[in-house]
């Protein structure tokens, strides 16, 4: 787990956190995270919504939140991601 860079553009493009103490809110501000392909935060206990901003994320392919304390529904941007492989 943790954070990773891709070598070709030295951007964020996978954060990962698996089985993880995190608690809190998602923030908000990952979703100007554009280039993330990756975001992992399962088995945690994050509470809240998921941001609508993640819809930003256009080359996200794994969005996977399973066993937090999230509440309400997925965003409708997030159903937008054209990329989107994996939603858990």
């Amino acid at each position: 787990g943790g954070l990773a860079c891709s070598n070709d553009t030295l951007c964020m493009d996978r954060i990962q956190f698996e089985g993880n103490t995190l608690s809190g809110t998602l923030p908000v501000e990952l979703g100007n995270l554009t280039e993330l392909r990756y975001l992992i935060l399962e088995e945690g206990f994050t509470t809240g919504t998921i941001p609508s901003e993640y819809g930003l994320l256009s080359d996200l392919i794994t969005l996977d939140l399973n066993f937090n304390n999230l509440t309400g529904s997925i965003p409708e941007s997030i159903y937008n991601l054209t990329r989107l492989f994996e939603l858990d």
